[in-house]
C-alpha cells in the first residue's frame, strides 16, 4: 500500500488488496475518523486568536450547491486587506474547513494581517459524502471566482491561491482553470504546500 501524506496517517487498512470505489470510500470515512479524533487534541492547544473575526455564509457555485465560505480577519485591521483563498488538505478526500489544524493555520495567517476565506470543498468521500471529482474543483474555481468578483465587500486588496497538500493540488488546479476559462485576472497569486500532485509522491520524495 502506498505510504499516505501525514496529515492522513491512520492505522486503517484497505478491506481488500485491489479496492473498488466502496472499500476506497470506507477506508477513507474510517481514516478520517480516526485523524479527527487524534486532532480533537489541538483544540485544546490552540491560542485564543481574540483579535480574530469569523463570519461564515454560503454561495452558490457553478454547478448549483451551496459552498460554505467563512472568513477570517484581524478584528482590528482597516481594510483592504491581502487576500488568501485558503483550500486545506486531505488529499481530497477527507477533512474540513473546520478541522482544529486547518482552522488554526487559517486564524494564524489572518492574525499576520490578511483575510482569509477558507472553503468548504466537497470531498471524495468522509462524512461530507461522496463526490467525485470534479466536484470538490468545481467548487473551489467556483468559490476563487466569486471571492475575485467580490473583493470590495469582503475588504480584500490582492488574491493569492493557497492550500496544502490535496488543497495544494487544488490550488494548483483552481490557476489553471482559471487561465483554461479567461479569469485568470481575479488571481495574484498562488502558493502550494507539500501539493499532493501524484498518487506515490511520499515514496518519490523519499527516493
Amino acid at each position: 500500500m502506498q505510504q499516505m501524506p501525514p496529515e492522513m496517517s491512520s492505522t486503517a487498512e484497505p478491506a481488500v488488496a485491489d479496492p473498488g470505489y466502496e472499500e476506497c470510500c470506507a477506508y477513507f470515512d474510517e481514516q478520517e475518523n480516526e485523524v479527527a479524533a487524534q486532532m480533537m487534541e489541538m483544540m485544546t492547544a490552540m491560542p485564543a486568536f481574540e483579535d480574530i473575526e469569523a463570519r461564515t455564509f454560503s454561495i452558490t457555485g457553478d454547478d448549483g450547491t451551496d459552498i460554505e465560505l467563512t472568513v477570517y480577519r484581524p478584528a482590528s485591521a482597516s481594510d483592504p486587506l491581502p487576500g488568501v483563498v485558503y483550500l486545506h488538505g486531505g488529499g481530497m478526500a477527507i477533512l474540513t474547513a473546520k478541522h482544529p489544524p486547518c482552522v488554526r493555520w487559517a486564524k494564524s495567517l489572518a492574525a499576520l494581517g490578511l483575510a482569509v476565506v477558507a472553503v468548504e470543498f466537497r470531498n471524495g468521500a468522509g462524512k461530507l459524502g461522496r463526490h467525485p471529482f470534479p466536484a470538490g474543483l468545481n467548487d473551489c474555481t467556483s468559490a476563487t471566482r466569486w471571492i475575485g468578483e467580490h473583493r470590495a465587500e469582503l475588504g480584500i486588496s490582492t488574491l493569492t491561491v493557497s492550500g496544502e497538500s490535496g488543497g495544494g493540488n487544488l490550488s494548483l488546479a483552481t490557476v489553471l482553470k482559471a487561465k483554461l476559462d479567461g479569469w485568470l485576472n481575479l488571481i495574484d497569486g498562488v502558493y502550494a504546500l507539500c501539493p499532493c500532485t501524484f498518487g506515490d509522491y511520499v515514496n518519490a520524495a523519499e527516493n
